[in-house]
């Protein structure tokens, strides 16, 4: 069974460009602190968390916490998704399709 593709194609694309940065990040034990970061930052400025919806709001009780709840959601999706990234990168040869990191979508 496979699994569940986290990204689009265009993200899964973005994110192969990455993986020789990757690589070489972790040869130098730099990926946590300087890699991850800043490709997370650039994949939250291309791909932001889209915006709450109604249901979410009345869940929530106010805009200001389904937002954070929302944002909190797919930060720490997004945060344990990069690790995993990371990991298949090494492991073997990996094809995005088989993780990532993720987008929210509305269903």
């Amino acid at each position: 069974m496979t699994r569940r593709k986290w990204t689009t194609d265009e993200q899964e694309a973005w994110l192969e460009q990455r993986k020789p940065a990757f690589l070489e990040a972790n040869q130098k034990k730099t990926a946590a602190k300087d890699f991850f970061p800043a490709v997370v930052e650039e994949f939250r400025q291309k791909w932001p968390v889209a915006p709450v919806t109604e249901q979410e709001i009345a869940d929530a009780g106010s805009v200001e916490l389904a937002k954070r709840v929302k944002q909190n959601k797919y930060d720490k999706v997004n945060n344990s998704c990069a690790r995993l990234q990371g990991k298949r990168w090494l492991t073997h040869k990996h094809s995005a399709h088989q993780g990532g990191f993720p987008i929210i979508r509305e269903s």
